[in-house]
């Protein structure tokens, strides 16, 4: 099921975050939670989709979870779905990368936020993605729900449109 879509196309802006003042200064509307309970909230609502050989790497101990408006942002100043789809030279693993560099980067340009946001890369089979193995972005929002997010369209997708085949989860 997918839950909402963010686009930017044909919307050029100018340095990365220069009209996000306003958001990057505003108070966090989300909430921070240990890794472990991050770790716990990932496993419960993934545990139906991860293979036996499951790897879960979280690298930080705590974790900003964003509210949905604050992950539409981060999205809406990306410009990463505008990027060109090239086999090998930039796929959906190379999206993903890029994704999560721009959450972290966000992370680190709003001042008032104490730890990065609970988002990462995972790799495995999903609904939307008819071609097999796939990388896309996951976080969880305030609310504790985890979605994921294809990078290359901005689209947000509950958790349940995951398949078994979840091999790999990085925060």
């Amino acid at each position: 099921m997918e839950v909402k879509h963010s686009s930017t196309r044909g919307v050029l802006t100018g340095r990365r975050f220069s009209d996000a003042k306003s958001l990057l200064d505003t108070p966090a509307q989300g909430k921070l939670l240990s890794m472990k309970e991050t770790e716990h909230l990932v496993r419960e609502q993934l545990s139906d989709y991860f293979t036996d050989q499951i790897t879960v790497r979280f690298g930080d101990n705590q974790y900003y979870l964003p509210t949905q408006d604050e992950v539409e942002f981060i999205l809406t100043e990306s410009n990463l779905e505008r990027k060109r789809f090239m086999p090998e030279r930039f796929d959906c693993d190379d999206y993903a990368f890029i994704l999560k560099g721009e959450i972290s980067q966000h992370a680190y340009q709003a001042g008032q936020l104490r730890s990065g946001l609970c988002a990462g890369i995972v790799w495995g089979h999903f609904n939307w993605n008819q071609r097999g193995y796939h990388a896309v972005n996951w976080y969880l929002d305030a609310s504790e729900a985890l979605y994921f997010i294809e990078p290359q369209w901005d689209m947000f997708f509950e958790s349940a449109n995951a398949q078994k085949g979840i091999d790999l989860l990085l925060a």
